[in-house]
């Protein structure tokens, strides 16, 4: 407990001291400092924080992207973007956080909430007019977002992932709603792409943005952004949009049509506060993918195509492959491995996708944490029709 701490506190000069009253009693030494009861405190560390930090959230446009999958490419782009229009914007995710250059993305997608309100506090002394944070479900089921004002949210896909936390799909896609259903923004975006997203959007009424990457969508009177065609080109693609703002086109340096997806739910947000279509367009081709996201490594002529992604759950693998396979002349080969102390079902998924969709597979680490790296590379090759057709190699190093 917090009071087991409370010397160390003393020491480190604290002015003051909140504590959890429901959870413990009170100290029975004098600490001689103010002692302040909080039933309850973690409920309350939101708006404390929110208080202490004097409302940064008020001061910061902040824009949140909560979804399986895309969250950092959505959350970069929104941040690239708004340099690319002269309005100064601030990044939290994975990545880390800062506004321009991002540091420290050792620790959570979305930080601790004094941490969070911390960060929009810096921005906002920055001269940041816009902040882009990845919103986790971890997050959301931890109150980690407490006390924020958003001005926008942003719903990009549901596919399978942490159940070891959530425990089902649909206690994960209800802490995905929470974004949508306890914080009020003054504008939602959702992708219908996913059958929880079209379901969310049917929650949300007539003013929520729907956006597709199929063109034969039906917006039931709601504001739309709905891709007309794509055509892969070189290490990108060409986009044509059908949309509530009238047409547009664009060409995007990424790969794959789940960037497309990330693409067109980034466009949307430019076209809701009022970018225009034509500067919009302009906007997202002047982009690149953030680092560890469908992030083309140089390579000299001749040598063959590499791309790093953080694709670590099966629906994230099937996309990252399918979407290089439209940019591959030759063989697609497929290095990665899963996660320790992690959902364990999703394992020999993914290795049944990366079966599927590469020519070659190489298994190795990922991370294994306390687990065993034999074990979790067992699981993987469950998945195998022909697991001899595996390459395994535990180092990681000498698998890439």
């Amino acid at each position: 407990h917090g009071l087991d701490y409370v010397a160390d506190a003393v020491s480190a000069g604290v002015a003051a001291i909140a504590w959890d009253s429901s959870t413990a009693e009170a100290p029975a030494a004098e600490v001689g400092m103010p002692m302040i009861a909080v039933p309850d405190l973690a409920a309350h560390l939101g708006e404390i924080a929110n208080r202490f930090f004097d409302r940064p959230s008020e001061h910061v446009k902040v824009v949140g992207v909560t979804g399986t999958n895309g969250k950092t490419t959505v959350a970069w782009l929104i941040a690239q973007c708004c340099e690319l229009l002269a309005e100064s914007c601030g990044y939290i995710g994975t990545l880390g956080s800062g506004v321009g250059e991002v540091a420290g993305g050792e620790g959570m997608t979305t930080p601790g909430v004094i941490e969070l309100h911390r960060n929009l506090a810096e921005f906002r002394d920055a001269g940041a007019g816009w902040a882009a944070i990845e919103v986790s479900s971890h997050a959301l089921s931890q109150r980690r977002v407490d006390g924020v004002t958003f001005d926008t949210v942003l719903f990009t896909n549901l596919s399978r992932d942490h159940l070891d936390y959530h425990g089902s799909m649909q206690h994960y896609a209800d802490t995905k709603a929470r974004l949508f259903r306890d914080y009020p923004a003054t504008h939602r975006i959702v992708n219908l792409d996913s059958d929880f997203g079209a379901e969310l959007a049917s929650r949300c009424g007539h003013d929520v943005v729907t956006v597709s990457t199929r063109f034969d969508r039906v917006a039931n009177g709601r504001p739309f952004v709905f891709v007309r065609s794509v055509v892969a080109s070189g290490a990108g693609s060409n986009v044509r949009i059908a949309s509530s703002w009238g047409d547009g086109e664009f060409h995007l340096s990424l790969p794959g049509d789940f960037n497309v997806a990330n693409a067109i739910i980034v466009l949307a947000a430019m076209l809701q506060h009022g970018v225009p279509m034509t500067q919009a367009c302009e906007t997202l081709a002047g982009v690149s993918a953030p680092p560890g996201r469908m992030e083309r490594v140089a390579s000299g002529d001749g040598l063959p195509s590499v791309y790093i992604d953080y694709a670590h759950s099966p629906e994230a693998i099937d996309v990252s492959l399918r979407a290089l396979r439209q940019h591959c002349a030759g063989q697609l080969w497929c290095v990665f491995g899963c996660g320790g102390d992690r959902d364990t079902g999703k394992r020999p998924q993914m290795g049944r996708v990366a079966e599927r969709r590469a020519d070659q597979i190489i298994i190795t680490n990922d991370n294994p944490r306390g687990e065993s790296p034999g074990a979790i590379i067992d699981d993987i090759l469950q998945g195998l029709a022909a697991a001899d057709r595996a390459t395994v190699i535990e180092d990681r190093a000498a698998a890439i």
